[in-house]
């Protein structure tokens, strides 16, 4: 029963964890520095846990009882969070506003709310294993069978709760409900043991009197614990906080290779940790079962085993994306595709990690074998080790993060933690004497081979990670393909996906590529081709994010739509920066200040490549440039602006949904000045209809008038929305489109006259609304678009939701779109109808964007059949 127990612990602790997560980005955002903080002070808490309440239950005893306190506390706390949380934020947005401008108090600040939010129920959770371990082990010889059965157990259940949390529990019912669950599991564990707990002796434990009745069973030899010198106990500790440390690293980096592998989803993430855990879990569980007579020189070899794995494996991890766009292509189209998608996921995962992380998993219960020393000071010891190991994974989780990727990157951050590993690997086997001198020797050397053979000749598996921008969007070759086609197709061979996909590979053909990683990403930048094509291009962990030419239109229209329907605007926030253009796009009008927000210093290091295109954005005087997310950004900034625009990834990105949920749309209504405008971008391409209208209801939900721009060919979509009805001034419009600057800058599109700019507007304030219909909205506490735009993109998604509802692509006749009403402007109050050259070059203008707009061309011209053909 107590296993059992311990089993639903581990599930609800970590659906707690995932939920905390989720929470707290509301409290402290969604940077890699605020995310950090949370993981390690939650590590800490644990930490501080295991040796209070391990040293409490050696002095007090009655172990069960406090564990069903324990769980009972954590499961009460856990429903309490919601109202924490609230209150916190309260506190947070009303200190910050006094030093805004002082990122590291706002950063130290938001470590204190979540020290003081997660410490409690954090601690609580450390003190279980401790207690429970005491509970069970009477005797020193128990101590490695009982800890291994319980970690292994409580990891398998977190396994569990990971998986509840990420594919049922947040995206069926929601955060709070998903909190509910949770604590409702902590109950049950509570309950499972209360009986137990009622029937044990003050001070004694019942598992203690039943083994004082035992007799040794005959034709067993008595066991004789093992002795350690202090140096072996240290060093056994230490190698714990090194391996524990690599252990939390390697999490961190794979959680890196799997989103460039595998793309950004929280699905993705999701079965890394699952799998990640799996392994650990694993290893618990071989401890436990096996009658290790030699554990500092299994910990040693198991070390070493970490690090040769890893390196064997690396050929298979150089081709992971590769693996996963055959398992994309091959699934898509078919019955519960997107469920075996994660399935094909889940077995590359596991094929990478299982081994590595089952070997980690060695480590805690044969540290904690080796620390016991006395029966009575079983509870002390278990949460000591589990100290160690809880530190290292908090110095592990922070220096990878903030230190290792930004300044290292991803490979040699790999690196970094294989010395780790070596160095506990090479400690325990100096000290680990139980075997012969010449048999440790000649494990170190085998691994030293293995090390050496992978310096030769496997260091480059990470490039075919790295740097194969847009890998994700391979598709099937198409039947009328050629035998020769099919065979240069990426899908047929890794070294053809490898000359489609890889920078590296396709060098000759791009006169730069720059390469930047930070906390957060993985950003490239590559460009022009020798070949003839222009375009610079920015890809960001994988995906294309912005361009100089394919994505010009739609970053030109984000800055020139809010800002020719408010043209009086003179302060500005854009929040996503990309290549900067829209940001240089938005100071060609007369904006006094624009704050620019941007999560990523690797996209803003880069900025330098793009300040041809951008007008030298950042070197504006106007500029100012805050490196935050942008919800925690607008929850704090004291300042009210006339124009907020919003250029996030796609949603099915992780953490990038929550930039298209009514809170964060509330956030930003709260800091519009009077009549200002908020803009956003999204998309219809990799998108079903069911996700568009949910979009626009969110978006209606929040901001009652909004007019719906179109790029070419409608796959981009911006959205300039209000609270009040939007009133265009024409007269306005064209004194602003002559002005030098804004001519100048849209001329890069072949926009020559005001009636191009307009012809972009293809949804009226009414129509948004219509189209929305009646259905659910995307929330922060319900997040459906997350998961809804990544099974969309996994299904290749074509919605026509827009085309279908496109005046100027059927052909309509006049309709309430910003083109028809100013050709009525021109010819009922300014008395200079639009001549038949203005309509013809805006025709070619919409010609050259593609085949979709050839048919809006047609719309165009036929408007000015019957105008004069003279100026």
């Amino acid at each position: 029963m107590i296993f059992l127990a311990f089993l639903l612990s581990g599930v609800a602790g970590l659906m707690h964890e995932v939920v905390w997560a989720r929470q707290l980005v509301q409290l402290i955002g969604s940077t890699a520095y605020a995310r950090t903080a949370v993981l390690a002070v939650f590590m800490g808490g644990l930490a501080l846990g295991a040796l209070v309440f391990g040293r409490r239950v050696d002095r007090v005893g009655r172990p069960l009882h406090t564990y069903v306190v324990l769980e009972v506390l954590i499961a009460i706390y856990g429903l309490l969070i919601p109202l924490l949380l609230k209150v916190a934020g309260s506190g947070y947005i009303a200190l910050s506003m006094h030093f805004f401008e002082s990122g590291t108090l706002k950063l130290l600040l938001r470590f204190v709310l979540a020290i003081l939010v997660v410490i409690t129920p954090a601690v609580l959770m450390g003190g279980t294993l401790p207690i429970l371990a005491r509970s069970l082990t009477d005797r020193v010889k128990d101590t490695r069978q009982n800890v291994g059965r319980l970690y292994a157990l409580n990891s398998f259940g977190a396994v569990i709760g990971a998986g509840v949390a990420g594919f049922v529990a947040l995206p069926l019912l929601g955060v709070y409900p998903s909190l509910v669950i949770a604590s409702l599991l902590n109950l049950a564990a509570g309950f499972i043991v209360a009986p137990l707990a009622r029937r044990e002796l003050p001070g004694v434990k019942t598992h203690e009197v039943k083994q004082e009745n035992k007799r040794p069973k005959r034709g067993r030899s008595e066991y004789r614990p093992v002795t350690y010198a202090k140096r072996q106990f240290r060093v056994a500790l230490l190698a714990l906080a090194l391996s524990g440390f690599a252990a939390m690293g390697y999490e961190v980096l794979f959680i890196r290779v799997i989103g460039l592998s595998f793309a950004s989803t929280t699905h993705s993430f999701t079965v890394m940790l699952m799998c990640f855990i799996t392994g650990i879990a694993l290893g618990s569980y071989f401890v436990a079962r096996r009658h290790i007579k030699r554990p500092l020189w299994v910990l040693g070899v198991s070390q070493l085993i970490v690090i040769m794995s890893i390196m064997v494996v690396t050929p298979l991890l150089a081709r992971l994306p590769y693996f996963i766009d055959l398992a994309r292509i091959g699934l898509r189209g078919t019955s519960y595709g997107f469920e075996a998608f994660q399935f094909a996921k889940t077995t590359l995962c596991l094929a990478v990690l299982l081994l590595p992380t089952t070997c980690l998993g060695f480590m805690f219960p044969l540290v904690a074998h080796v620390q016991a020393r006395q029966p009575r000071h079983i509870g002390s010891r278990v949460g000591e080790t589990y100290a160690w190991n809880t530190i290292g994974n908090v110095l592990g989780v922070v220096t990878t993060s903030l230190v290792f990727l930004p300044i290292l990157g991803m490979l040699n951050a790999f690196h970094v933690n294989f010395a780790l590993n070596a160095a506990a690997g090479v400690a325990l086997l100096v000290v680990g004497e139980e075997v012969r001198r010449a048999r440790r020797f000649g494990v170190a050397g085998i691994a030293l081979g293995v090390v050496v053979i992978y310096l030769a000749i496997g260091t480059s598996w990470s490039e075919t990670i790295t740097l194969t921008p847009d890998h994700f969007d391979m598709a099937k070759p198409d039947r009328s393909l050629s035998a020769s086609a099919r065979a240069n197709h990426p899908s047929s061979s890794f070294d053809a996906w490898k000359r489609y996909y890889l920078l590296t590979e396709m060098g000759w053909r791009f006169k730069f590529v720059y390469l930047e990683e930070d906390a957060h990403n993985t950003v490239l930048v590559f460009g022009p081709d020798r070949l003839g094509d222009d375009t610079i291009v920015l890809s960001v962990n994988n995906k294309t994010d912005a361009s100089t030419v394919g994505d010009l239109d739609t970053q030109l229209l984000l800055a020139h739509a809010p800002m020719f329907l408010v043209p009086e605007a003179r302060s500005v926030l854009v929040i996503g920066h990309g290549s900067g253009i829209t940001a240089g796009s938005v100071l060609r009008h007369p904006v006094e200040r624009a704050d620019l927000v941007e999560i990523s210093s690797a996209v803003l290091k880069l900025d330098k490549v793009f300040q041809d295109f951008n007008y030298h954005v950042l070197d504006d005087p106007r500029v100012h440039v805050y490196k935050d997310d942008g919800l925690s950004f607008l929850r704090t900034v004291p300042r009210r602006y006339d124009v907020i625009i919003s250029e996030p990834s796609n949603p099915w990105i992780a953490g990038v949904a929550d930039l298209f949920t009514v809170d964060f749309l509330k956030t930003a209504r709260e800091k519009l000045a009077p009549g200002g405008v908020f803009t956003f971008w999204f998309h219809s391409y990799a998108q079903n209809d069911e996700t568009l209208r949910m979009l626009l209801r969110t978006l209606g939900t929040v901001f009652p008038y909004a007019l719906l721009f179109a790029d070419g060919d409608f796959g981009n979509v911006i959205a300039v929305a209000s609270v009040e009805p939007i009133r265009p001034d024409f007269a306005a419009m064209e004194r602003r489109f002559n002005e030098q600057p804004v001519r100048d800058d849209l001329a890069r599109l072949g926009i020559t006259n005001l009636a191009g700019l307009l012809s972009h507007h293809r949804v009226s304030q009414a129509g948004a609304e219509s189209l929305a219909g009646p259905g659910p909205v995307n929330t922060f506490g319900r997040q459906r678009l997350q998961t809804m735009a990544a099974r969309a993109y996994f299904e290749a998604a074509e919605s026509y939701f827009f085309w279908e509802r496109d005046p100027l692509y059927q052909r309509a006749g006049k309709a309430d779109i910003l083109l028809d009403h100013y050709i009525e402007f021109r010819r009922d109050e300014m008395f200079n109808p639009m001549a038949g050259e203005e309509y013809e070059a805006t025709a070619r203008y919409l010609e050259s964007l593609g085949t979709y707009a050839k048919t809006v061309a047609a719309s165009i011209r036929a408007r000015g059949a019957t105008a004069d053909r003279a100026p």
